[in-house]
């Protein structure tokens, strides 16, 4: 999947039509992630081996690294308002899905496949509508789906609301925590995948009122 379409987004988010992964991309996620974790063991890489904005210039000792992208992770689950709705949230996760399958973001392939099983069993994180920290990306609401993908936090099933740790019982989460979590939330998912979730939506009523009206020309534009 190199870009994503409105009949992508549509099949995924609102028919609920399951996603693959050939071998060949799960195998360049692999490479990307190997790379990057071999490149940064005597390097200083911001956000790897280093603290966060004002603490940049602070190198973190390897034994630390571990909690100091959890302490990311946590500390940026801070959104308010209502959650987003199913939806919105789904189009989130196959976009985060879909911009790690391009093989170039370092992230491990264990964050792949849990958003891969997000996405094809129905789960639904809670991710609330306000909180982006602006220019640096939706830092908050994708903090809060990494939440869910180390077992913590809540998500949706069938429309309610379960503790994460529910779904740890049937399986492990897999995490590279020494790598992922500053990968994890910086990007611009939220608000960016917003606007083909909503042109869906409008695939969806355009459809509608083309059967409604038998008015064959909408369909050929939108198709």
């Amino acid at each position: 999947m190199n870009k994503l379409t409105l009949d992508i987004v549509f099949r995924h988010v609102f028919e609920g039509k399951k996603l693959e992964i050939d071998q060949e991309t799960h195998k360049n996620v692999e490479e990307s992630f190997t790379f990057l974790d071999s490149f940064s063991r005597d390097k200083i890489i911001y956000g790897i081996n280093t603290g966060f904005g004002p603490m940049a210039q602070f190198r973190i000792e390897p034994d630390e690294l571990n909690q100091l992208q959890y302490n990311l992770i946590r500390s940026h689950s801070s959104g308010t308002g209502k959650a987003l709705e199913t939806p919105y949230a789904r189009s989130v996760v196959l976009a985060r899905l879909n911009n790690f399958l391009q093989g170039n973001s370092g992230i491990s392939a264990g964050v792949v496949d849990q958003l891969q099983i997000f996405l094809n069993k129905g789960i639904t994180p809670e991710i609330f509508e306000h909180g982006s920290v602006g220019a640096s990306g939706d830092l908050v609401q994708l903090s809060h789906l990494a939440l869910n993908l180390i077992g913590e936090g809540h998500v949706y099933i069938d429309g309610e609301s379960e503790e994460h740790e529910f779904l740890l019982s049937a399986r492990k989460v897999i995490w590279a925590p020494d790598i992922d979590g500053e990968i994890y939330i910086n990007d611009n998912e939220l608000y960016d995948e917003n606007n083909p979730e909503q042109l869906a939506f409008g695939k969806i009523y355009t459809v509608k009122i083309t059967e409604l009206s038998g008015d064959k020309l909408l369909a050929t534009v939108i198709k």
